[in-house]
C-alpha cells in the first residue's frame, strides 16, 4: 500500500513539475519571492512567469534559491543544493525541510524501444523512460549532504550513529530506504540537538 501511495505521489509531483500552468512561488537568494506559474526546465533550470499570458523566463541558481509548486492539496519544493565540494549547486527535491534535511536527486533516462516485430522488422517504436533516485541527508552544521547510496542500511547506521534508538529501528527493519522520511522525522524529533 505504501508503495502505491509513493507511486501516486511521484506521478502527481511529476505532473506538477512539467505542467507550464502550475501554481508556484519562486524564492530568490536575497530572501524575496514572487508567485506565478512555473516548471522545471532542462538540467537545473526553472521556467517561470507571473501570469499565464506572459512568456516564461528561465532562471538558474545565480539568482534563485528554490521553487515551490502548489497543487493537488500538496506542495513540492526544489532547491539548489551543493552536493559535493568543487561542484556547482544542483536542483534537488526537498523531502524533509527541518533541522536534518532530506533531498532526492532524480535523474530520468529516455530510450526508444520496439513495440513489436513483423517479418524481422520493427512495427513501431515508443519512447520509454526510467529514473534513478539518489537520496541525500544533511544534518544542521554539515557543510555538504551525504549520499545514502549503495549499502543503505550500513550508511544510515553510520550517519545516525549518535542516535541509538534510530540505529535499533534500522537493525530491526522498521526503518529502511522506503521509510527514509520517517527515519529523518524520528531523528529530528528524538535525537537532533
Amino acid at each position: 500500500m505504501k508503495k502505491c501511495m509513493l507511486l501516486l505521489m511521484v506521478l502527481a509531483c511529476h505532473s506538477l513539475m512539467t505542467a507550464q500552468d502550475t501554481d508556484a512561488e519562486l524564492f530568490f537568494n536575497d530572501g524575496t519571492s514572487i508567485e506565478g506559474y512555473g516548471m522545471l526546465h532542462k538540467t537545473d533550470k526553472i521556467k517561470f512567469r507571473i501570469s499565464l499570458d506572459d512568456k516564461p523566463d528561465i532562471w538558474t541558481k545565480l539568482m534563485v534559491k528554490k521553487i515551490t509548486f502548489y497543487g493537488f492539496n500538496m506542495s513540492t519544493t526544489f532547491e539548489y543544493v551543493q552536493l559535493k565540494p568543487d561542484e556547482p549547486a544542483t536542483l534537488v527535491e526537498v523531502l524533509v525541510d527541518e533541522n536534518t534535511k532530506l533531498f532526492s536527486d532524480v535523474t530520468t533516462y529516455y530510450f526508444y524501444a520496439n513495440d513489436g516485430m513483423m517479418n524481422g522488422l520493427p512495427t513501431s517504436r515508443s519512447r520509454q523512460q526510467f529514473s534513478i533516485s539518489k537520496i541525500y541527508i544533511q544534518k544542521a552544521g554539515d557543510e555538504f549532504p551525504v549520499a545514502l547510496t549503495g549499502n543503505f542500511k550500513r550508511k544510515a547506521k553510520e550517519y545516525f550513529s549518535d542516535c541509538s534508538g534510530l540505529v535499533k529501528k534500522i537493525n530491526s527493519g522498521e526503518f529502511r530506504k522506503s521509510t527514509v522520511k520517517d527515519m529523518v522525522y524520528y531523528y529530528n524529533d528524538f535525537c537532533a540537538e
